[in-house]
């Protein structure tokens, strides 16, 4: 890394003014910041070959106090790098230093898990059977799940993890989403759990808000991953003893329409639980995962529980992802090798940033005067919000309305009614083509001379 200590008009000059081929400014080092900029300045840094790219700077540190107060002048002053963070990363120190401190990935045994856990959070969301298959990859990108599974392939410090967490909700805020069902608190619960069944378990405490019964969940999800099921004593334990595990794990050996009876009948028994146990919440998506066998497409069994069971959805995606005989990754496509292929997609501070805009400039631009939102974006009915650097996620864009060609992010009416318009009318197509036929099958066999002047008679009909 290779950095600079400028002053705004400095850095402004920088972009605006600087040739190619230009000497450096006098106080340039072959070196990375050290500690925290003035007020007044910034830390511009670039990587080992900028003289062989475009000498733009990669990341900009400024103060912490000062982030807001530098986006509101970029705006103003730069107008030609709107948004400013779509050609460079701007960082405060905090969030600089902190990233100087990343560990090495995490290791998940199963990497299923995260991908069990971003599909899961994806069909709380869900309206029907043929959910997924319509949904394009950007709207897995856009779950809390995947935000947190990228920082975790990154690498990242547990420090940022609440950051992420906290910037996911912001983007949704600022950029006035639609509300979706899973609360980011269920979020932060089911994570908790997950953050543990990798890496070093005292580094994660305090991280998120740690669910009741936490080490009982934990112990489970261990015990499906080396078993592949439960056993009939913890499964009793987490359902408070309000179902009969035998009698469920016999079920299990049927054929799969007996096992959704067995599910349905257990599902009565827990009909009296409290909504807010998180053990009950995990055997209802663990016996839905029992009847697929590792899929998820028995996930319409959940759908009318969410509104008393809250996680089960997200248990779902995990229950199914645990076991060594899981199909997560196969199912729909291969869709879930692909949504792995985005999550270890390779990235670094000092590559150019993947986003159209950064989170804290765009709480900026929201702020100030409508003129200033008007920016070039990568698609038309979405923006790539970075969230941290390399971390982003995807919501829809402001002010701008999704193709219809398209399937949107998640629920949107417009997407169902078309689909169901094509069928339909594919439906009348065929209708109508099979009743042109028995009208000329009926006609000839109404007539003894072959149906020759019928025929004759019904082509000029039509």
């Amino acid at each position: 890394m290779q950095c600079s200590r400028l002053s705004r008009i400095e850095f402004g000059a920088l972009l605006t003014e600087r040739k190619p081929g230009q000497e450096d400014f006098p106080n340039f080092r072959q070196d990375q910041p050290e500690s925290p900029p003035l007020k007044s300045e910034m830390w511009v840094c670039w990587s080992v070959d900028k003289n062989r790219a475009d000498e733009l700077p990669r990341i900009v540190v400024v103060a912490d106090e000062v982030l807001e107060d530098f986006f509101a002048w970029a705006i103003t002053f730069l107008p030609n790098y709107r948004p400013l963070t779509s050609f460079l990363r701007v960082l405060p120190w905090s969030v600089f230093s902190e990233l100087q401190k990343r560990k090495a990935p995490r290791v998940f045994e199963n990497r299923s898990v995260l991908i069990g856990l971003i599909l899961g959070e994806t069909l709380t969301n869900a309206t029907g059977r043929g959910f997924i298959e319509s949904l394009p990859l950007t709207a897995f990108e856009s779950t809390y799940s995947y935000a947190i599974g990228r920082a975790i392939a990154l690498g990242f410090d547990d420090f940022l993890l609440p950051y992420i967490s906290a910037g996911w909700q912001s983007a949704r805020k600022f950029g006035e989403q639609r509300g979706r069902r899973m609360s980011p608190e269920f979020l932060e619960s089911v994570w908790g759990v997950v953050l543990l069944l990798a890496g070093d378990r005292s580094s994660n405490r305090g991280v998120f808000r740690q669910t009741e019964r936490i080490g009982e969940l934990l112990q489970a999800c261990e015990e499906i991953s080396a078993r592949g099921q439960l056993s009939t004593s913890a499964l009793e334990r987490l359902s408070l003893g309000r179902i009969s595990p035998l009698l469920f794990v016999d079920a299990m050996r049927l054929p799969r329409e007996q096992r959704v009876v067995a599910f349905e009948r257990a599902m009565q028994d827990l009909a009296t639980s409290p909504t807010s146990e998180p053990g009950i919440n995990f055997v209802v998506g663990y016996l839905a995962s029992l009847v697929g066998d590792g899929s998820l497409e028995h996930a319409h069994l959940v759908f009318p529980l969410q509104a008393q069971f809250p996680t089960a959805m997200l248990w779902y995606g995990i229950c199914a992802a645990l076991p060594p005989t899981t199909r997560v990754l196969l199912d729909y496509g291969h869709l879930g090798l692909r949504i792995l292929r985005l999550l270890d997609r390779k990235d670094d501070i000092l590559d150019t940033p993947y986003c159209d805009i950064s989170l804290s400039e765009l709480e900026i631009m929201i702020r100030g005067e409508p003129r200033s939102r008007s920016f070039r974006q990568a698609h038309a009915s979405f923006l790539r919000v970075e969230l941290a650097p390399c971390i982003t996620t995807v919501i829809r864009s402001i002010g701008v309305q999704g193709s219809t060609e398209q399937p949107g992010l998640f629920t949107e009416e417009g997407r169902q009614t078309n689909l169901e318009t094509d069928r339909l009318r594919e439906l009348v197509f065929t209708l109508k083509s099979g009743l042109s036929l028995a009208e000329t099958l009926l006609t000839k066999s109404n007539d003894p001379n072959g149906g020759g002047e019928a025929e004759s008679r019904h082509k000029r009909r039509r």
